[in-house]
């Protein structure tokens, strides 16, 4: 019985030592041209949403890449309005569609950091 446990026990501990958080490889997306972050993504967000979001209003702060990818379906939803989601920026109209579409390619490419 205990020799069963140290098999279980050891054959749990090499699978989860065999995940790893790796990035998703970017993809074509429809045949998009990959979407840069340094170029557009985080330009995008420095104009639109670091006016409010970049000192932390209503708990998300933008001033990173890895807070900006970690948000990207929060953010992506802010953007369109979806789920009850308050439209952002706030107060101001829709972002331009060509912006909205970019981000979305962004994050189905991986959210690459490049």
């Amino acid at each position: 019985m205990k020799r069963n446990i140290i098999i279980v026990l050891l054959s749990v501990f090499g699978l989860l030592m065999s995940c790893t958080k790796d990035k998703v490889q970017a993809t074509n997306c429809g045949g998009a041209d990959e979407v840069s972050f340094a170029a557009t993504i985080w330009p995008m967000i420095e104009q639109n949403c670091n006016g409010c979001h970049g000192s932390g209003a209503g708990g998300y702060t933008f001033d990173e890449y890895d807070k900006i990818e970690n948000n990207a379906s929060v953010i992506l939803d802010a953007m369109r309005a979806n789920g009850g989601v308050q439209l952002m920026p706030i107060g101001g109209p829709a972002l331009d569609d060509s912006l909205i579409n970019a981000f979305e390619v962004w994050i189905c490419q991986g959210k690459m950091n490049n």
